[in-house]
């Protein structure tokens, strides 16, 4: 072989090593990116269900619950929030303060408010300290007043925080977090046209 073909040939094979571990370099991250979000979105999914079992019994099943509309009500009602059952036809209306109404009406109908309202505020903290919300649930009725919860995990560490249920739904629906709702709510529930006697102020 010639000195030039040895030339050539050298040339040609550090051309084709180089092309080569640029397109592993190319590649690899992406795949790696997309291995690592299936892996976190597999915990996520298993820690969801796994904290859904700590909440629920046969005796006190809990019911994914569908937003359905914020509803303006009368001077006497005020607004209120209509949640149906998502596999079902119960519904479980809640009264709600005007504030919390307008927050939850702006995600609804995609509005971006020129600077972050008080729920927007309260997400960017909980992604800020490395929190993920894992669902919210209306737990109980006391004296005509709703309960609820909102369930964060913390690097591992599940939280509880009491909330309003307005509060709560308004920080569900910026974080795409699932709205449960105890069975036993959902069977006492008043019919969607009403709604006077529930609150949550």
């Amino acid at each position: 072989m010639s000195r030039w073909n040895t030339i050539r040939l050298y040339v040609v094979g550090g051309l084709i090593v180089v092309i080569s571990f640029s397109a592993i370099g190319l590649l690899m991250p992406a795949k790696m990116n997309r291995a690592m979000d299936w892996v976190f979105s597999s915990n996520s999914n298993s820690n969801t269900k796994t904290l859904m079992a700590d909440y629920e019994s046969d005796q006190d099943k809990i019911i994914e619950m569908t937003l359905e509309k914020v509803v303006v009500g009368t001077s006497e009602t005020g607004p209120a929030v209509l949640l149906k059952e998502k596999n079902g036809k119960r519904y479980l209306p809640v009264s709600i303060g005007i504030s919390e109404a307008r927050s939850i009406a702006n995600v609804l109908q995609g509005a971006k408010p020129p600077r972050p309202l008080t729920h927007d505020l309260l997400r960017a903290v909980i992604d800020a300290l490395g929190g993920d919300v894992q669902f919210v649930i209306i737990e109980d009725l006391k004296g005509g007043v709703y309960y609820a919860k909102v369930i964060l995990n913390n690097k591992g560490k599940t939280i509880e925080m009491d909330s309003r249920p307005s509060d709560a739904m308004a920080l569900s629906l910026r974080t795409g977090t699932p709205i449960y709702a105890r069975e036993k709510l959902l069977e006492t529930a008043p019919s969607p046209g009403n709604i006077k006697s529930r609150a949550d102020m």
